[in-house]
């Protein structure tokens, strides 16, 4: 049986040691990230090496997990805070 959710605050969020474990934030709640399979992993490495060469001299980063991103909808104050597998940035 699978424990009961609990929401938590976003300020209760960061207290928690991160040091050791990948956390996301979504929606109040918790998210611990297992460790991606072997083939994932290849992957990932595969899109990101074509991110890379595709966004070569481009204003765009592409970036690899781990990352902290925090995605915030204006109307609501509360973000999200997630680590995606790959991202592209561009507005620095």
């Amino acid at each position: 049986m699978l424990p009961e959710r609990t929401k938590v605050s976003y300020e209760e969020f960061l207290s928690l040691n991160q040091a050791d474990e990948r956390l996301e934030y979504i929606e109040g709640e918790v998210c611990l990230l297992v460790s991606p399979s072997v083939e994932h992993q290849r992957t990932l490495l595969n899109i990101a090496f074509v991110f890379k060469s595709y966004f070569k001299r481009k204003s765009c980063e592409p970036f690899i997990a781990p990352l902290d991103l925090i995605l915030r909808k204006e109307e609501e104050g509360v973000p999200h805070h997630v680590q995606p597998d790959i991202m592209v940035i561009c507005d620095k």
